[in-house]
Parts: structure tokens; sequence; C-alpha cells
């Protein structure tokens, strides 16, 4: 089942084939991230996102000056509010978060297949924790962060 799998995503990406390895992932990487957020831009209600944002911004000020007065009652209140409002902007990601999810669990196996354990990408110099020799999930997170990051950008988020 995962050869077939394979064998029908290879026919779609061949032409990438002509790249190296972390060139196809880089490419792959960020036409994916770019696709999703541009979906997730679409997705979300930006309107609704913005004034939930504000509202919890507004509500943690009324917490620290309630902690300040040192009237836990008011705390307490403000930190139920704060919950719901905050399940509120959870619930409002959760679909674009599921969406993204999707689509990048299509291509994991894929990936796994074609590129392994083994380094794809060998920097000329050590990143802490990561060190020099990058696997194709490490970078694959590292391009996806940065696209994801310009595109928001880029669409004034």
């Amino acid at each position: 089942m995962l050869e077939g799998y394979v064998t029908m995503v290879d026919l779609a990406l061949s032409p990438l084939f002509i790249f190296k390895p972390h060139l196809v992932i880089l490419i792959l990487a960020f036409v994916l991230t770019f696709f999703i957020s541009i979906l997730n831009f679409f997705v979300t209600d930006r309107k609704v996102m913005n004034e939930i944002r504000k509202k919890l911004v507004e509500i943690k000020e009324k917490i620290t000056l309630a902690q300040k007065e040192g009237n836990m009652e008011k705390v307490n209140e403000f930190l139920t509010e704060l919950m719901k409002v905050n399940k509120q902007y959870l619930k409002i990601n959760l679909k674009s978060t599921l969406i993204s999810f999707g689509i990048f669990l299509f291509f994991v196996p894929w990936f796994y297949y074609k590129f392994g354990k083994t380094a794809v990408v060998n920097l000329p110099f050590s990143l802490p924790i990561l060190g020099s020799s990058l696997n194709w999930v490490i970078w694959y997170f590292l391009v996806s962060f940065t696209t994801a990051w310009l595109v928001r950008k880029l669409m004034g988020e």
C-alpha cells in the first residue's frame, strides 16, 4: 500500500528529482507552506480573530490591575472570562490547524520513504542542539517556519 502511494507521489513530483534532496525539500516546504498560509488566510475570519486578540489583551491588563490591588475575587472573575475568550480563539484556530496538519500528514510518509533518517543538509556551521547535519524533518520545519513568517508579513498579519 505504501509503495503505491509513494509511486503516485513520485509521479506527481518527478520534475523535482533533477534537484538535490535539500532543494526538493526546500521547494516542497515552500510551496506547501505558502499554500497552507494562503488557505488559512481565507479560512480564518481575521476581523473576529483581531477582536478576540484585543479582548485577551484587555482581560490580561484587568487581571494585572486586580492583582496589584489584591482583589482576588476580581482576578478569578477575569480569569474565567479569559478562559472563555481563549476557548473562542482556539476554536477558530482549530479549523486552520486541522487543514494544515492534514496537508502535512499527506506528505510525511513520502518524505520518510524518500529521505529516511539520512542528512539532507550539511551546514558550514553548527547550530546549537541540532549540529551541522540536518535530516529532512528539521530542514522542512526550518524552511516552513521561515516561509510562513514571510507570507504572513506580506499579507499584513
